[in-house]
């Protein structure tokens, strides 16, 4: 990890290159998933903080994926897990001595880390992708600003996968079952990935790092492991920055006041189809 040097960065700014996942996530700041769980009303947000969630299996072999493709020591961040027989001594042993040595990493099993293997291959088959992470200067980098709503400041946060500061592209990299455009636009809106697109702009914006475009990386996570490029188009990012805005100046009304006990309005809402 190293701290980047950001002369012009906003006071309070600050970019951390290979920055270890468990010090993002302590790390204080409210990031996209925090923001969205506030969006749905701000209890949800305050059970969020204490969720200690296990990952998915999904979650774990994305993890993998990033740390082969973006990190320089990828065995720091999962290991895999062989298949023993947990009834003989041999394989209690054995699960005894792994989670042992692995404890806070990411641990799938051997057939899980094929399925890495063949979208991490297939990712470096793709031209445009083998392009793109030859001019990343930057990877899993965090960036921390103190970000100002009036005369009310908090520190809000966001890990971003690739940056090339020579050509000023900012880039994160997704799995889906489908990268299709058919059936990606709907995971784009199901999982707001929009606001991650204006949250991470505002991030390198406050970093006063060069800025020309946002990409999402798409890998399918079962063969042919088919890669997609996307963005928010200008109109569509623009409607979504507006939506982040407020909600970002109802954060900041709670935060000043640390009052957060608000659920869903008690008034009927009337559903309609």
């Amino acid at each position: 990890m190293k701290t980047i040097s950001l002369p012009a960065a906003k006071d309070g700014v600050i970019a951390i290159d290979q920055i270890n996942e468990s010090d993002y996530r302590n790390a204080e700041g409210l990031n996209k998933s925090l923001l969205v769980k506030f969006m749905k009303s701000p209890r949800h947000y305050l059970a969020a903080l204490n969720e200690s969630n296990e990952p998915t299996d999904s979650m774990k072999m994305g993890t993998a994926l990033h740390s082969i493709v973006l990190r320089d020591d990828p065995s720091r961040f999962f290991a895999i897990k062989k298949k023993v027989d947990n009834r003989t001594k041999e394989g209690k042993e054995y699960t005894a001595q792994f989670e042992s040595e692995n404890r806070g990493k990411a641990i799938i099993n051997e057939e899980q880390h094929e399925t890495v293997l063949g979208m991490q291959k297939s990712l470096m088959k793709s031209d445009r992708f083998r392009s793109l992470l030859e001019k990343t200067t930057h990877r899993e980098m965090g960036i921390f600003s103190d970000y100002k709503v009036i005369d009310h400041k908090f520190r809000i946060k966001g890990m971003i996968d690739g940056y090339s500061k020579h050509d000023g592209i900012v880039w994160d990299l997704k799995t889906s079952q489908d990268a299709s455009f058919d059936s990606f636009k709907w995971d784009f809106k199901k999982y707001m990935y929009d606001l991650q697109q204006v949250h991470y702009t505002q991030l390198v914006h406050d970093a006063a790092l060069p800025f020309t475009e946002f990409l999402f990386v798409v890998i399918e996570n079962k063969p042919p492991y088919e890669v997609a490029f996307y963005t928010l188009g200008m109109e569509s990012y623009m409607k979504s920055r507006n939506v982040w805005l407020n909600a970002m100046h109802t954060y900041a009304h709670c935060h000043a006041k640390q009052d957060f006990d608000i659920g869903y309005p008690s008034t009927t809402c009337e559903l309609s189809y």
